[in-house]
């Protein structure tokens, strides 16, 4: 039925069981700082997570919308367009009516938002850097290789994700 046994050897079974176990301290350490006292003013974690999708590209274009926004982060779309409104009333984000359908609002990352979104990322790096501070240099290179294969192994993981969420909701033309 296309899920994948666990019959594969020992050493990938424990990679995997690493990768769940320790992956999700990241994503506890980067969303416990729930609020950001910028240049900008105070916000939260969700309306920056927001500005690094857009900025990063993280859901396809035709997707930056409320409801692609609100699919990705499995919400209500009302918890995203309160987010999206204070981000538009700030000068983050630009909302466009897309010019093939005109009941379709598109959202993009504004100049100042980008501006925010690499101050907080800079905020992020530097706590980073002091905790890899004590690492040697030889073995930063090893991590280089290794981050970069967790971060194919991230994309495929969304993308079956978004292809799980796209099959649920029936829309096969988009999987």
């Amino acid at each position: 039925m296309g899920r994948t046994p666990i019959d594969s050897e020992p050493e990938r079974i424990e990679l995997a069981r690493a990768l769940v176990t320790s992956l999700p301290k990241f994503g506890s350490w980067a969303s416990t700082s729930r609020q950001f006292d910028t240049p900008y003013g105070r916000l939260g974690y969700r309306r920056i997570s927001i500005l690094w999708v857009l900025r990063h590209g993280m859901l396809p274009e035709k997707e930056a919308t409320a409801s692609g926004l609100a699919q990705l982060y499995r919400v209500q779309p009302s918890v995203i367009t309160r987010a999206l409104a204070s981000l538009e009333a700030d000068g983050f984000i630009a909302k466009s009516v897309d010019p093939d359908d005109s009941r379709v609002i598109r959202i993009a990352i504004t100049e100042r938002g980008l501006e925010l979104s690499r101050y907080v990322e800079d905020l992020y790096i530097r706590e980073v850097l002091e905790a890899i501070g004590s690492i040697p240099r030889e073995r930063l290179a090893p991590l280089h290789d290794a981050i970069d294969e967790l971060d194919v192994i991230a994309d495929e993981l969304d993308r079956r994700r978004w292809g799980r969420s796209r099959r649920a909701q029936g829309d096969s033309e988009l999987v």
